[in-house]
């Protein structure tokens, strides 16, 4: 799968088999930096972090994660890019405003996560994790993500109308 179909399938929601079918390194190299973000390496690390909170959920890491730190959503790279470097077309501002919310609710939710299990509740924070509130606050921002790229690339347009 070359890395627009990728994009164009985490846009719409559409996950199946983008584990098996991921794109290459080289189809991702050329795809890397669109408006001073790589948006591909800003997807994974919101996809990785469903297996870091799991492994803490389930006492499997040696990571120690803190709740009040894990909920700022301006500390990470694309927080950074959003809230002080993402400059973005007109057209586009609604969905950057749209993707910065999300991406506000989903550190939130990585917290409420963390939070749940400090507590001793790692059944009520792996049920978030895994279908509740966490999964589809990734969910959401992964697919904005993949939108914004396709627009500002104008990859959502089909290939006749370039």
């Amino acid at each position: 799968m070359n890395m627009l179909d990728w994009f164009r399938k985490l846009a719409v929601g559409d996950r199946q088999g983008l584990e098996i079918s991921a794109p290459t390194a080289s189809d991702a190299a050329q795809h890397r930096d669109v408006g001073g973000l790589n948006f591909y390496t800003a997807i994974e690390a919101h996809q990785r972090w469903k297996v870091r909170l799991s492994a803490y959920v389930k006492g499997q890491s040696k990571e120690e994660l803190d709740w009040k730190i894990l909920c700022k959503d301006d500390a990470c790279p694309l927080g950074g890019w959003l809230h002080h470097e993402a400059r973005v077309p007109n057209a586009q501002r609604p969905l950057l405003t749209r993707l910065i919310e999300e991406h506000a609710e989903f550190h939130r939710q990585a917290g409420e996560v963390v939070q749940l299990t400090d507590a001793g509740l790692q059944d009520a924070a792996l049920k978030r994790l895994t279908h509740g509130d966490y999964a589809r606050a990734s969910n959401k921002i992964i697919a904005s993500l993949s939108q914004l790229y396709l627009q500002l690339t104008n990859a959502d347009q089909p290939a006749d109308q370039h």
